[in-house]
C-alpha cells in the first residue's frame, strides 16, 4: 500500500514538474515519465532498457492502449481523436523516433519537427523522480 501511494504521488507530480510552459516537448516528457514510473512498478529490467533506449515498450505496448491512441493522434495528427489505422501507425512511428532520439542516440542534433532538445532524457529522469526541470 505504501509503495502504491509513493508511485501515485510521483505520477501526480509530473504535471507540476513540467512547469507551465506547454510545448510538444512537455507532452513527450509526460508520456515518457509515465512509462518510466510504470516500468519502475512492473518491470525494473525493462525500465533499465527503456532508459538505455533499447526498449520496445513504446513501439509494442503503448499502441495497444486507447488513451495512447488519442494522445498520439492529437499530438502528432490533426487533432482528431480517431484517424485511419495507417495514419495512427505513422504517428506511432514518429513517437518511436522521438524516443530513440532522446534515449538512444548520443548526437548533438536537434529534433526540429517537435523542437525537442538533447536534454529530454535528463528532463524525463528528473520529472520521474519528482524534481522540476527548466
Amino acid at each position: 500500500m505504501r509503495d502504491k501511494l509513493i508511485y501515485k504521488s510521483r505520477i501526480e507530480s509530473v504535471p507540476s514538474s513540467t512547469g507551465t510552459y506547454i510545448s510538444s516537448e512537455s507532452y513527450f516528457i509526460s508520456l515518457f515519465v509515465a512509462c518510466i514510473i510504470l516500468l519502475d512498478i512492473i518491470d525494473i529490467p525493462e525500465k533499465k532498457k527503456f532508459l538505455e533506449g533499447k526498449s520496445t515498450f513504446v513501439a509494442s505496448v503503448l499502441p495497444e492502449l486507447k488513451a495512447y491512441q488519442r494522445f498520439v493522434n492529437r499530438l502528432i495528427g490533426d487533432g482528431n481523436s480517431t484517424v485511419e489505422e495507417s495514419q495512427f501507425q505513422s504517428n506511432c512511428e514518429e513517437v518511436v523516433k522521438v524516443y530513440k532520439y532522446a534515449f538512444e542516440t548520443e548526437s548533438d542534433e536537434y529534433y526540429e519537427r517537435f523542437e525537442i532538445s538533447r536534454e529530454l532524457k535528463q528532463k524525463c529522469i528528473a520529472a520521474s523522480n519528482g524534481h522540476k526541470y527548466y
